[in-house]
């Protein structure tokens, strides 16, 4: 398997436990009358293998694959913070060595897509047919948000490749549906920010106009 398509399933996997951990500490701390929103900066536990999506165990897109392992594995007894992004990145539940490249790979789809998580999550948002995001499970989340910001922000990435690679993820790791979905939703996303493109692309071609 080649290292970005690595980088990008452990990039996947931790969006994943991060999004789950993230939805139980706000349930938690609702229920508790807690006003403290996960997901910024903060210390606590990294995700463990307990809570990465196993393979085809996906139940549909209102619960992600392995949820209830992921919650276990990540927030425990009292509502504890989900890890913060430097803990993440420090991919310290690892149980075997990663190549460096695949470790420098998942590190930069990691802190791009949190770092710009509002706009991300707002294209993604608008981009969404009869469908609302708070419904979509924690799996078809994570391949949206790291496939989004590649077509965002690394706008030397192929487009066909990133798409391709989000569904061969989804194929793996997600429902029956969700590479149907998640194919939709990134080529909406992809049709648009190449419309964005071309006029910015025509007025540069264009050259500044006679003085």
């Amino acid at each position: 398997m080649p290292a970005r398509r690595k980088g990008r399933i452990l990039a996947f996997q931790t969006l994943y436990s991060w999004e789950a951990a993230n939805r139980l500490y706000r349930a938690v701390t609702d229920r508790a009358g807690g006003s403290g929103r996960a997901g910024g900066p903060g210390r606590g536990r990294g995700p463990g293998r307990a809570g990465w999506p196993d393979r085809g165990r996906g139940s549909g897109r209102a619960g992600g694959a392995g949820q209830a392992g992921a919650q276990a594995a990540l927030v425990t007894g009292s509502p504890e913070k989900p890890a913060g992004l430097p803990e993440l990145l420090e991919f310290s539940w690892l149980e075997t060595d990663r190549a460096p490249e695949i470790l420098d790979f998942s590190r930069l789809l990691i802190r791009g897509t949190i770092e710009n998580i509002g706009e991300v999550d707002a294209m993604i948002c608008a981009h969404l047919k009869n469908w609302d995001f708070s419904r979509i499970n924690e799996v078809d989340l994570a391949i949206l948000r790291i496939s989004t910001y590649t077509l965002m922000y690394q706008r030397d990435a192929s487009p066909t490749v990133v798409i391709s690679e989000a569904i061969g993820i989804c194929q793996e790791y997600g429902t029956d549906e969700s590479f149907r979905f998640v194919n939709g939703v990134l080529d909406s996303i992809r049709r648009t920010l190449k419309q964005k493109a071309l006029p910015a692309a025509q007025e540069c071609a264009a050259g500044p106009g006679p003085k």
